[in-house]
């Protein structure tokens, strides 16, 4: 086999894994809205939504080895890093309403 075509065929594998995290950020999005399927989910004060939920996934993902979990759980905890380092605090359930929490 050619060195090129091995070339193109790792690079065309490394795709299923930016797709996955970028489901998981759909379905952090899908999940996380007003009246959405898991609205009334606990959430950890210092990781708010997506931090927990990410953290989810990725458990549920070593537990099960699934990496399509894994990869979910890229997504959600790479927006839950944005919305850390963008407003110094992950946002969260606040007892009472929508709110931040878990600011450092």
């Amino acid at each position: 086999m050619r060195k090129g075509a091995r070339h193109v065929r790792h690079h065309a594998g490394a795709g299923k894994y930016r797709m996955g995290a970028i489901l998981g950020g759909a379905a952090l999005g899908f999940i996380d809205k007003p009246g959405g399927p898991l609205a009334a989910v606990p959430t950890l004060p210092f990781l708010g939504r997506a931090g927990t939920l990410g953290l989810a996934a990725w458990a549920i993902g070593k537990w099960t080895k699934s990496t399509a979990f894994d990869h979910a759980a890229t997504g959600m905890l790479a927006i839950a890093a944005y919305e850390l380092m963008r407003d110094g605090s992950i946002s969260g359930y606040v007892a009472g309403g929508e709110g931040v929490m878990g600011g450092f």
